[in-house]
């Protein structure tokens, strides 16, 4: 019976879908956006557009913000034209203040 299935499609288990493990360093080769964290709640998109454009061209620099307040909530997301800027950037700056 069909009904237990959870949704894989029921391929092969050949896909070449990393496991979580295989995603937790920043290394693949196709990722251009960055997920940005414990940031301070009075970020704006032009200090991260400063700081991240040192590493190469950005798509976008999205600050996530309060519905209501419209304050930062500590988060953003930077989105880098090159996968290799991105990954040059999350190692040079991951874990700095």
């Amino acid at each position: 019976d069909d009904d237990d299935d959870d949704g894989g499609g029921g391929g092969d288990g050949d896909d070449d879908a990393p496991s979580t493990a295989d995603t937790t360093a920043l290394t693949t080769r196709d990722v251009e956006r960055l997920f940005v964290r414990n940031l301070a709640y009075t970020v704006e998109e032009d200090e991260l557009t400063r700081v991240f454009g040192a590493f190469g061209e950005l798509r976008e620099v999205h600050v996530t913000r309060d519905r209501d307040t419209q304050r930062a909530v500590g988060y953003a997301f930077v989105h880098f034209d090159s996968a290799e800027d991105a990954v040059r950037a999350q190692a040079a700056l991951d874990g700095t203040a």
